[in-house]
């Protein structure tokens, strides 16, 4: 009795924990969720995938993430802006419960399960709205139906993983050589592919089937943004690699020792264990599927986003194998050294000058021009971006033009909410390209102006250097421009030498917030060809 009321305690501290970090953290993460929010709204009324200017461009990166926001919104009628932030994070809690029987199997103690849902970059990532939750819960399921189907051959054995290998892969583009690179390295752990040959071929199979069925609906073989991120050569981005894993270490010291610690315990217990054990092999292909997620963030670079988002399932399977392979006399301690360290550095993470807002420091900004999803409203990059947008709306209506053409390095929720509650035509033009391909098919007309790349925003060279050469490539003079200037790229004299007018800059809203750590993100809008 006293064992079950003192689990019942355990169980009580850990979800307060919990909550309180929920609400602490907020709505996380950047405005490119709006990216994707904006072609599952599109979806949902009908349009197709497209991207802001209504071409058949796939500007999201996940597709099946979209494709879920599109249902929800049929269902519901609400937009994904309202519903993203609370899918991602319910999708979060499915994990849970997807692998308590996991927990089971092993005789972990199930509160444990919080070591795993509140590491900081599963967390935080799972409260953006973004698609992270999502691949984190395909790969899961790909390890259990995997270890599931090693004891089932057969083909109704193989078709669940079958199955959850093809959202991965629909979820997220790198997941086509996550799961290739899943099936090699359960090869090398088998030494030979005889032993588990169905199982390899049903994880070719699937990759091969999400391909298939993205060109069999007219979409390219990789999603628009794949092809604006590896414009850098292999040298420049493992070089980006080290810097996104070194960057990840210093905003989670504690955490990424701890995975740094587990990784190296994991590889000595695959090393010298049996991988005929069934404990040995959950948690062998828990940490090979993580170490494979890891290889690729290293060589793809990683990305300009915050708290590790591309190693989400890096830490989860990794903390989760090192939890499976401890005796049972020290699992407790590091679960509880887990969520401490965690709890922590979410504590310090929800200072961030960018990120959410605690629910209870609901920042009001009024937008008179349109209506803002409620969460909206926790998140800083998202509340600045309110209110820009709402000034943004009244002078765009103001024009004495019917068709404009917007060019803009941000493609997040600005586009997002202006396209949508502005009576113009606007023709969007992302100067990063993950939105629209103006910058890919004026390459060559630009590259006459320069060796200057268009996507690259350094101390000396701005997109804006060449904007007479793009709007020539475009046909089409380019109305107004809207950025960030972080204080080194001299956007705001580039443009004035182009001949550009300012409209208005506006500062992020709560900077002088006494919970926040102040940002030095400044956005402003110019006038250039009206």
């Amino acid at each position: 009795m006293r064992q079950f009321q003192g689990s019942i305690s355990i169980w009580l501290v850990v979800l307060a924990t919990a909550v309180v970090l929920v609400m602490l953290l907020g709505y996380t993460g950047r405005d490119d969720s709006h990216i994707t929010y904006f072609v599952a709204d599109a979806l949902a009324k009908g349009d197709g995938i497209v991207n802001y200017n209504g071409r058949d461009l796939e500007q999201s990166s996940s597709l099946a993430f979209t494709a879920l926001l599109a249902a929800i919104s049929t269902v519901t009628g609400l937009s994904a802006a309202d519903t993203g932030p609370f899918v991602s994070f319910i999708i979060l809690i499915a994990i849970g419960l997807v692998l308590l029987p996991v927990f089971r199997s092993w005789q972990l103690p199930r509160y444990g399960l919080m070591a795993i849902c509140l590491l900081p970059p599963v967390l935080y990532w799972s409260l953006s709205g973004m698609e992270n939750s999502l691949y984190l819960l395909t790969l899961t399921f790909v390890v259990l139906f995997t270890l599931s189907s090693e004891h089932r051959p057969r083909l109704p054995g193989l078709i669940p993983l079958f199955g959850v290998a093809v959202a991965a892969v629909l979820t997220r583009p790198e997941a086509l050589l996550v799961i290739l690179c899943f099936a090699v390295g359960i090869a090398i752990l088998d030494r030979g592919p005889a032993r588990n040959l169905p199982i390899l071929t049903v994880l070719v199979l699937a990759v091969v089937a999400a391909i298939g069925f993205r060109l069999a609906i007219g979409l390219d073989f990789f999603p628009n943004p794949v092809h604006a991120k590896q414009d850098l050569g292999l040298r420049q981005r493992f070089f980006a690699g080290m810097m996104y894993f070194v960057n990840t270490m210093r905003q989670m010291p504690a955490t990424s020792a701890l995975l740094i610690a587990a990784s190296v315990f994991c590889v000595y217990k695959i090393a010298t264990g049996d991988q005929q054990d069934r404990k040995t092999r959950a948690a062998s292909l828990f940490f090979l599927l993580g170490f494979v997620v890891a290889c690729f963030a290293f060589t793809a670079g990683g990305d300009w986003m915050e708290m590790g988002r591309f190693l989400v399932p890096v830490f989860a399977f990794v903390i989760l194998s090192a939890l499976i392979f401890l005796p049972a006399g020290y699992t407790t301690w590091v679960i509880f050294a887990t969520v401490s360290l965690s709890t922590a550095e979410l504590v310090f993470t929800s200072r961030l000058p960018s990120g959410g807002l605690p629910l209870w420091v609901r920042a009001e900004v009024e937008t008179k021009s349109f209506r803002a999803a409620l969460a909206d409203r926790f998140n800083v990059i998202h509340i600045r971006d309110l209110s820009f947008t709402d000034r943004m709306i009244k002078e765009i209506e103001a024009a004495p033009r019917d068709h404009l053409t917007i060019a803009s390095g941000q493609a997040g929720m600005v586009p997002y909410y202006l396209i949508q509650n502005t009576h113009k035509s606007i023709e969007f033009v992302d100067l990063l390209g993950l939105s629209t391909r103006h910058t890919d098919e004026c390459a060559g007309q630009l590259k006459a102006y320069g060796s200057y790349d268009i996507r690259s925003l350094t101390d000396t060279a701005t997109p804006y250097d060449k904007l007479k050469a793009l709007q020539d490539c475009i046909g089409a003079p380019i109305d107004y421009v809207f950025d960030l200037d972080f204080g080194n790229w001299n956007l705001l004299d580039a443009l004035t030498d182009a001949g550009c007018e300012e409209v208005f800059r506006e500062k992020l809203v709560i900077s002088d917030s006494t919970w926040k750590e102040p940002s030095e993100h400044r956005q402003f809008l110019f006038r250039c060809a009206l």
